[in-house]
């Protein structure tokens, strides 16, 4: 009966039943024995499709089922016990089976036998599939076909043990078997809410203890202290991981539980490393190096694990020694998740282009890797010299960070963020960017707040141990080393630990080490177009231009007057000031142009072109466009443009030479030959991301504090009394900008119910915007 496929059987026994037909009849017409067929249609009636179905025969030599299962309790009674011990236990109680005979059967039941290079947390993996359970499993797909869900699932709860496969997702826990559940939690990692699935392993791991079944309540609780670990709970995991650690006091019972105890010391050095303790951390690295250099086979995911432990110590060349080792042997799927660990280990070593290729490699069967291409990109840029470009991509990078990876998106782009404020010399504005950044710290990655107090503190804050003892990450380490002084102790620490990322923005903050260095002709070991940065090229002008109200504008963190009295004397007859005595003739000049400086509406729109659209070195504009612009009916437009860039230049106080009109290669521009614009709706933009990303972080009160913040840099109305074409879109596209905003942030306001801040932010914007009905009927509701 077993030559012939289930789908035959099943068609001869329907056409006897259906048909009225003989079993001779059916026998010749399908041209099989009589007695086969009388034997089916018995089999079918007494045991149904299952039975039918069934191409499975159990070996002759097998035990019965019944001591199958007393054997293989053993085991989940007391996970620790050895094949000797077993055969002992069984011989007292009258059973004489050989400790072969007992390997065989923990096999099946997938306590013993397993593949030693796919050594995992993920238990089903590791398992081998038996002929019994290949068999078994087709009979099952079979049966779900078929709409049998019941049948399907009681011959699954036949299989001893299930190994890796998606099609257990698909029947529903009320009709699996304990052993089957507890295999179908460990496929279905992230399939759903994290509170549901811990809640679910929970119940298992209760039911687990109520039957003495140790083992599997042993592989729940490490993958429940797996998931914690991907969730960051390190005290809740450590707190798990003492329940069951007492299990491995003997040696003996270390190498029996080798999957089980290596994935628990991993897991509590994670934890260790993320509270900070990192000599914990450190010797269990170093016990679990010794575990996989004894072995003659390594499991993959042991050396990927062991990776992961050194990431979070922050020894990337380890890390990356063991990562390389696993990926001459991972499939595709697992060089994927290696390659986007290289990834990270390629942007600490300054290897951006290595970083972003690998990240570009595994594309989109890794979540997350635009955002990481773009953070590698934004790092480079800071380190060819142009920070506002660096600026703009962390923003990026941040807009498209995935939730899960949030917390490490966010402070990688406000320490990009900060040391490319620095670079431009705004040391003021980068500390304010890294205190704001500190409570967010403190709660949700508390390592990362001791290199912004190393940062932001005095001498004489520093803490004297740090370079002395284990017990501090290698990052703080480096920006101890700066804070000292000391920048070739500093270089050659970020040399040895893959840290030349950490050190080139980290340096940014002590620019006197860098320029000491130079001043005695010792290599610095930065790249040379970090030194046209303008904290170390001082002959660089860094203008600040505030345009959302009254135009303000800084050079080089300076207030800056312009206010060219004279040229607007031609202009502006004294007669006009009579009216108002007791006031200067500068203010009274100032007041008659109410843009806020001295300047015409349409030099102060084209002073705001030139920030946005050339704000760096080496960007230009076409001539044509600010032609057509400004000067669109003129036909003296050339002549118009050469007298507008000097009065600006005069104005701004520009070096001739670092604004110029170019005609080469058929195109008139006008280029940037080295100023660095930076503007408040610039930094409003930079503000909001960084207040979205907190949000989906869920991190509401700071979120909220970084909205208030970008509201703030509106005083009134951007491009007031000016009604060139460029000036008149631009106003419309930060006005609507401005609009959306505030009514999203008072909607959010209203359902964490907090009236003030949404009614003190639309009663600003109704300032400013007196035309928003929407504001003003949200405004009326509160």
């Amino acid at each position: 009966m077993y030559t012939l496929t289930p789908k035959a059987r099943f068609a001869i026994v329907r056409c006897y039943l259906n048909n009225g037909s003989t079993l001779k009849g059916v026998a010749v017409k399908f041209r099989v024995n009589y007695r086969t067929v009388h034997k089916w249609v018995r089999l079918y009636k007494e045991q149904g499709e299952v039975r039918l179905l069934s191409t499975y025969k159990r070996p002759w030599n097998r035990v019965k089922k019944k001591l199958e299962h007393r054997i293989a309790f053993l085991k989940e009674k007391e996970p620790t016990i050895t094949l000797k011990d077993a055969q002992k236990v069984l011989h007292k109680k009258g059973i004489k089976i050989s400790i072969k005979g007992i390997w065989g059967i923990w096999k099946r039941y997938g306590y013993a036998g397993f593949n030693k290079r796919k050594l995992r947390a993920c238990f089903p993996d590791q398992f081998s599939w038996t002929k019994e359970a290949t068999e078994k499993i087709k009979q099952a797909k079979e049966l779900f076909r078929h709409g049998d869900i019941r049948g399907s699932a009681e011959v699954l709860n036949n299989i001893p043990a299930l190994p890796e496969n998606n099609f257990i997702l698909q029947i529903p826990d009320s009709f699996l078997n304990l052993r089957r559940r507890i295999e179908k939690i460990a496929l279905s990692y992230e399939k759903g809410a994290l509170s549901d699935y811990l809640y679910n392993i929970k119940c298992l791991c209760g039911k687990c203890k109520k039957r003495k079944l140790y083992y599997s309540n042993l592989r729940l609780a490490i993958l429940e202290t797996m998931i914690l670990s991907g969730h960051n709970k390190p005290m809740i995991q450590l707190r798990r991981i003492k329940r069951f650690e007492n299990i491995f006091e003997r040696k003996d019972n270390r190498l029996n539980l080798l999957e089980i105890v290596f994935s628990t010391l991993i897991l509590k050095g994670i934890a260790y490393a993320k509270l900070s303790q990192i000599k914990k951390a450190s010797d269990i690295a170093r016990h679990c190096h010794m575990l996989l250099r004894r072995r003659k086979y390594m499991p993959l995911e042991f050396m990927y694990f062991l990776g992961i432990l050194y990431i979070h110590l922050e020894d990337f060349r380890k890390a990356e020694y063991w990562y390389l080792r696993s990926l001459t042997r991972a499939s595709e799927k697992e060089k994927a998740v290696l390659k986007n660990s290289l990834a990270d280990i390629a942007y600490h070593k300054g290897d951006y282009k290595k970083s972003i290729n690998l990240c570009k490699d595994i594309g989109e069967t890794w979540g997350g890797h635009e955002s990481k291409i773009i953070f590698s990109q934004a790092m480079w840029y800071l380190v060819r010299g142009i920070p506002d470009k660096a600026i703009l991509l962390s923003t990026r990078a941040l807009l498209l960070a995935q939730k899960k990876n949030i917390d490490i998106a966010i402070m990688r782009a406000y320490f990009i963020m900060a040391s490319a404020y620095c670079s431009l010399g705004e040391s003021a504005k980068a500390r304010n960017i890294l205190k704001r950044l500190m409570p967010f710290a403190e709660k949700r990655l508390k390592r990362a707040t001791r290199i912004f107090k190393i940062l932001l503190s005095d001498n004489s804050e520093i803490d004297s141990r740090i370079p002395s003892t284990e017990d501090f990450l290698a990052t703080v380490k480096l920006a101890h080393f700066l804070k000292k002084g000391d920048y070739s102790k500093a270089l050659s620490y970020a040399k040895k630990k893959y840290l030349m990322t950490d050190l080139y923005r980290d340096i940014l903050f002590f620019p006197e080490l860098v320029i000491k260095a130079l001043e005695k002709g010792k290599s610095t070991g930065l790249p040379k177009p970090m030194f046209r940065l303008p904290i170390f090229n001082k002959e660089i002008p860094v203008y600040h231009i505030r345009f959302l109200g009254n135009l303000i504008i800084y050079k080089n963190e300076k207030y800056l007057k312009v206010y060219p009295v004279r040229k607007r004397l031609q202009v502006a007859s004294l007669d006009n000031f009579k009216s108002k005595p007791g006031t200067s003739l500068v203010s009274r000049v100032r007041r008659k142009f109410s843009n806020g400086v001295g300047l015409p509406p349409n030099e102060v729109a084209f002073i705001i072109n030139l920030a946005l659209k050339a704000g760096e070195p080496k960007k230009k504009i076409l001539l044509d466009d600010l032609y057509n612009n400004f000067w669109g009916n003129s036909a003296h437009q050339a002549s118009n443009l050469s007298h507008l860039l000097v009065r600006i230049k005069k104005a701004l106080k520009i070096p001739s030479h670092l604004l110029e009109i170019s005609y080469k290669q058929g195109l008139p521009v006008l280029i940037n030959k080295g100023i660095q614009f930076m503007t408040d709706y610039q930094e409003f933009e930079q503000t909001l991301t960084r207040a979205k990303a907190l949000e989906r972080a869920g991190e509401w009160i700071f979120a909220k504090n970084e909205y208030l913040r970008a509201f703030k840099s509106f005083r009134g109305e951007p491009f007031k009394k000016m009604y060139d074409p460029w000036s008149e879109h631009m106003r419309r596209v930060i006005l609507n900008e401005l609009e959306n905003t505030t009514l999203e942030f008072a909607k959010r306001c209203l359902e964490h119910k907090n009236k003030t801040d949404a009614k003190k932010v639309l009663e600003k914007v109704l300032k400013i915007i007196p035309q928003s009905e929407e504001s003003q009927r949200l405004l009326e509701t509160l």
